[in-house]
């Protein structure tokens, strides 16, 4: 994890991905990255060869909670949806 001072407008991109929930925060005067977070999933190999994880680990919102937390603690204030 990566952290500055955020100060104005900031964008937060979420990626849900395969092996885990990254955020990235960016001051959105000037793209410039703030900070960064990930959480990864917990794989589990119930034979060998095979690799299976617990769907829920992805959709719930747990899953972006701590990347977010991670990346933007103090920038909270003011949040926005999209997508």
């Amino acid at each position: 994890m990566s952290e500055q001072r955020a100060s104005g407008d900031c964008l937060l991109g979420i990626d849900i991905g395969t092996t885990g929930a990254k955020t990235l925060l960016c001051r959105a005067a000037d793209g410039a990255v703030l900070a960064t977070g990930f959480a990864p999933y917990p794989l589990y190999h119930p034979q060998p060869r095979w690799a299976e994880q617990d769907p829920r680990a992805r959709s719930s919102g747990r899953a972006s909670s701590g990347p977010i937390s991670a990346a933007a603690p103090s920038a909270t204030r003011s949040t926005r949806a999209s997508g």
